[in-house]
């Protein structure tokens, strides 16, 4: 093999670099005079270790080409003849001119190496340039090697031998050697005499038994081929025997024979029989590391066939496995082996898994949730000893070491812990189970922030009923109410998104609880929270409460039927009753309506409410028609709240018009141009954190809850109050009441009855 060496003074397989004085410099002198600058020296090789005649050497230099473009050959190394003992070799400096000749001589020949041994100069050229024509037959195993700096490897061949003989049992015996000099290799042995051929791969020399399958069915050889580390030159060898069936020793029992070949969790019995009757079936046994033997037959003609193992006594998953062959002897009964033994490596390996953390959270709320890792190709056992190590990293971070396995089979799912986040923002969530943390890159973020909700107090809510008398309502599955709940009957039980009374809905009614009195809690409820009055709730389960309450016919009003309508700008101080019908967009701002005050707006197009809206609360019981009253009705547009309005009496709805508008937003911010209405995604969570109460009613095709106020559980600055509020008050209706003569029907008192919906 040819080595490169960076400077002279390195001791080389096979070389010996000598630094002794030389003419001009001498061995292993740097000099600046001669050669460009070019190193130079004498190297004296041991020919046992150096293959062939010539060895090429070369130094990397930052000059080793000329400007011709022809190379330097850095070191020749040419063998003498004459010399005995140790070959001596001169290492020279030469250019070649492109022919090949040498043009240039080294002032240094003549100069005594090795007991007096000289190899001169002319010598080294006169060899050379006679071989080119082919006149000196010393190099006629020469290797050149022309370099411009680098390296030139010469690979070496491998070498082998096999010889085989028979064994009085009928099997063959085959003795093998075989090494390669440029490194490690294997060899592989056949013998494809017999069914099914034999063969095996050794990494080292060997003696093995050649089955008598193999050894006994003719005359047989074994051929053996040995890999060439680092090159294609393979080498095969091959010996040949006769018939091993004729033992000199005469009719004499041989015992059965056998090989197996390793899987993960099983073997493949290739071969075993009894030679005293080859054909007949065989009763075979298998140990696992030393276990008790497990037996089985084998039909020959069914050879060869997989065996599982992972069930049989001593077999680890876990774990490299040990398999023994043994197999009964047809002609004495006896059960003889070891014939075969393999090592299974190790079957079963750990891969990530998931978690039910989920991807969002509450601040406050504690998180009860697990992981999970698999494994296999066997689902259990699970690994020895294993346990959890689970990570929380954010703002705040948390850690849980030594968390039990809660399955006894893939995939081992982790015991709960629990998590009470107390800062918002990002998190990221990681597990490690047996030496594997999952995953592998950034775990699962995770958003952790408050979460505002809305309740209803005093009302029913309903999802899914259209507008008009011949209305066509919500199909079943579609128009559902959602919100943010506890959804927990522990402390606080379904405390967040409810209602004291009842909630009808064609789809699902999800995390909003019904007949919470007092809200969020279960006290003179009857049992009946979450969802006692939620409609339907006979497939409630879960999150939901309730769901696909169906109900043909199932109409509001049409609120824009009116027959009155005033002239004039819209009036919300003088007493009186009054209905306005305008074009939008139109700008409700802050306003408090007086006494007596009935007013129903109706906007074609979009309206936008800038301020409070209040009602003078200087009536009394006994006059029931100076209760304000109004009446905000958008058709063909939505309805915008502004983020800072915080309180809101009166009844207010969007109703589509040939489907177009019909959404209340709770949370608007006009642009510039007074056209549009938009929210920052930057600053939402301030925009919007204002409560805000609707002290009446409201209707819509759909009901956009805006605001960020409050949180399920208090935390900080932050309450556990609704962001939205809605709140069913008598002043909504007490005002319309009429008596039998047209006038205020005077009210003494007024009270709920069961059933309270």
């Amino acid at each position: 093999m040819l080595v490169f060496v960076s400077a002279l003074g390195v001791k080389l397989a096979g070389a010996t670099i000598i630094t002794g004085p030389g003419a001009n410099g001498g061995g292993g002198t740097y000099n600046t005079s001669y050669g460009g600058g070019k190193y130079w020296g004498w190297v004296q090789f041991n020919p046992t270790s150096i293959p062939g005649n010539i060895a090429n050497v070369s130094q990397s230099d930052g000059d080793n080409c000329h400007n011709n473009g022809y190379p330097i050959l850095y070191a020749l190394l040419v063998p003498n003849s004459n010399l005995t003992g140790y070959k001596t070799f001169q290492k020279n400096i030469f250019n070649t001119d492109g022919s090949g000749n040498f043009s240039d001589t080294h002032p240094g020949a003549g100069t005594s190496l090795d007991g007096g041994k000289v190899v001169e100069q002319s010598t080294v050229e006169t060899s050379y340039n006679n071989n080119k024509s082919g006149s000196d037959p010393s190099w006629s195993s020469a290797d050149f090697g022309w370099m411009c700096g680098g390296t030139r490897v010469v690979n070496h061949p491998p070498t082998g031998s096999i010889s085989v003989s028979c064994n009085t049992n009928g099997t063959g015996k085959a003795t093998g050697t075989f090494s390669d000099p440029d490194g490690p290799t294997t060899a592989t042995l056949t013998v494809t005499a017999g069914s099914p051929n034999y063969s095996k791969t050794f990494s080292g020399n060997f003696s093995t038994t050649i089955p008598v399958a193999n050894a006994s069915s003719g005359s047989w050889t074994a051929t053996l081929v040995v890999k060439d580390n680092g090159g294609s030159s393979d080498q095969t060898y091959s010996a040949s025997s006769a018939s091993c069936n004729k033992n000199p020793v005469g009719n004499i029992n041989t015992t059965p024979t056998g090989s197996i070949t390793p899987s993960c969790q099983a073997v493949k019995l290739v071969v075993v029989n009894d030679p005293n009757t080859p054909s007949a079936n065989i009763t075979y046994y298998l140990s696992v590391n030393g276990g008790a033997k497990q037996s089985g037959v084998a039909q020959q003609s069914k050879l060869p066939f997989d065996i599982t193992i992972s069930g049989y006594p001593g077999f680890n998953a876990w774990a490299n496995n040990t398999v023994d062959l043994y197999a009964k002897d047809i002609q004495t009964g006896a059960v003889v082996g070891v014939l075969d033994s393999v090592t299974l490596p190790t079957c079963n390996a750990v891969s990530c898994g998931t978690s039910n953390f989920g991807s969002t959270a509450t601040v406050g709320v504690t998180k009860n949730f697990y992981v999970t890792m698999n494994y296999g190709p066997l689902a259990s056992p699970p690994p020895p000893g294993a346990q959890f190590t689970i990570n929380i990293t954010g703002p705040i971070n948390q850690s849980y070491t030594n968390i039990g396995t809660a399955s006894t089979s893939s995939p081992a799912k982790s015991n709960p812990v629990s998590f009470t986040p107390t800062v918002a923002g990002t998190y990221n969530l990681s597990w490690t189970y047996d030496g594997v943390t999952c995953p592998p890159g950034p775990g699962p973020s995770i958003t952790i922030g408050y979460s505002p909700y809305f309740n209803v107090l005093g009302g029913d809510i309903a999802a899914g009923p259209g507008f008009g008398p011949n209305c066509t309502s919500a199909p079943a599955g579609t128009a559902g109410i959602s919100g943010t709940n506890i959804d927990t009957s522990g402390s606080g039980p379904f405390f967040g998104a409810g209602t004291d009374r009842a909630a009808f809905a064609t789809g699902d009614i999800t995390s909003f609880a019904t007949s919470q009195t007092p809200l969020g809690t279960d006290a003179s409820s009857g049992g009946l929270i979450p969802k006692g009055l939620s409609f339907a709730n006979n497939q409630a389960g879960g999150t939901k409460y309730g769901n696909d309450f169906s109900r043909s016919g199932w109409c509001m009003p049409d609120y824009t039927a009116v027959k009155n309508v005033a002239t004039g700008g819209i009036d919300l101080l003088t007493p009186g009753t009054r209905t306005y019908k305008i074009t939008g967009p139109y700008t409700l701002p802050s306003a408090t309506l007086g006494l007596g005050v009935h007013v129903t707006i109706i906007v074609n197009g979009d309206a936008y409410i800038t301020g409070d809206i209040k009602y003078d609360t200087g009536y009394t019981t006994s006059s029931v028609d100076q209760i304000p009253q109004l009446k905000l009705i958008v058709t063909g547009g939505n309805l915008y709240i502004a983020n800072t309005v915080q309180e809101l009496h009166g009844f207010y709805a969007a109703q589509p018009s040939s489907g177009t508008g019909g959404d209340i937003n709770t949370c608007a911010i006009r642009t510039s141009n007074g056209s549009s209405i938009s929210i920052s995604d930057a600053t939402y969570y301030s925009d919007c954190n204002h409560q805000l109460t609707i002290y009446g009613g409201v209707a819509a095709a759909k009901l956009d809850l805006e605001r960020t106020w409050g949180n399920l559980v208090t935390s900080g600055a932050v309450q556990a109050q609704p962001a939205e509020s809605f709140v069913f008050t008598p002043e909504l209706w007490l005002g319309n009441l009429q008596g039998p003569s047209g006038g205020a029907e005077p009210v003494q008192a007024f009270t709920s009855l069961p059933p309270n919906l």
